[in-house]
């Protein structure tokens, strides 16, 4: 199945350094969660009237409004930096099963050797 990147992923919920925690699921779920929180916080906070309740309240309020919303941006630079790791590992993939594989090395070094210097394909133009 392809996750959100487009790019083919069999080990999209396994957990990043013994934690169950970091599946790349939960953090995108741990990120929509801080959106919202955000965002609700936003909606009540222009509502609110917070000349009743002190300068504390305000900054609290705001505080964990500012936390949640680092939180979420920080959820997108970790699934951000997660697809582009999933891309370097298949490009490793991709390299390993061709050029790495010593077969194919070998075979492509038995083609060179092979090949005739008088062809039209090896004349280099003078």
């Amino acid at each position: 199945m392809k996750n959100g990147s487009g790019s083919q992923d069999e080990h999209r919920n396994t957990a990043l350094a013994r934690s169950t925690f970091l599946t790349q699921r939960t953090w995108r779920s741990a990120g929509v969660a801080a959106l919202l929180v955000a965002g609700i916080m936003v909606w009540y906070g222009v509502e609110m009237d917070f000349r009743e309740f002190g300068t504390v309240f305000l900054l609290v309020y705001w505080g964990i409004f500012l936390l949640s919303l680092l939180v979420a941006f920080y959820m997108v630079l970790l699934d951000i930096r997660y697809i582009r790791l999933g891309y370097l590992q298949e490009e490793r993939d991709l390299y390993l099963d061709t050029l790495g594989n010593e077969e194919l090395r070998q075979a492509l070094r038995e083609q060179g050797q092979g090949a005739d210097p008088d062809s039209p394909d090896n004349t280099s133009p003078d």
